[in-house]
């Protein structure tokens, strides 16, 4: 029985680390360096963590977490209602929407982002 609990607990705390711990971890390095990301002086911080922050605007330095936290809703969280059932279908096509309402408000690829002054040369 003990050795049952064991088995059952690790997975448990690597699924938490990994849906919580990845989004406020990304969230973390991102905050404590935003007002590094965009600026003149900020090739070091580029090199290290722009993979996470480049494609956005300056104001959507944070937009990475929005992303994991969408994939991990469509893809974890719809997995764990009812497969094959119309819940499981409303849940996904809620996220869906829900995301693409706040894409569509809050425009992450605006003015500023990197991959803009890339694409405009």
């Amino acid at each position: 029985m003990e050795k049952l609990i064991r088995l059952k607990t690790v997975p448990g705390v690597m699924v938490l680390l990994y849906t919580v711990g990845l989004p406020v971890g990304v969230w973390y390095i991102l905050f404590r360096r935003r007002h590094k990301l965009f600026g003149s002086d900020s090739e070091r911080t580029r090199l290290s963590w722009g993979f996470l922050y480049d494609s956005y605007g300056t104001r959507a330095w944070w937009w990475e977490v929005e992303e994991i936290l969408r994939r991990l809703a469509l893809v974890s969280l719809a997995a764990l209602i009812d497969a094959d059932s119309y819940r499981q279908i409303l849940f996904a096509l809620c996220a869906c929407s829900f995301f693409h309402v706040l894409h569509a408000l809050y425009k992450p690829w605006g003015v500023g982002s990197r991959s803009e002054e890339h694409t405009s040369e």
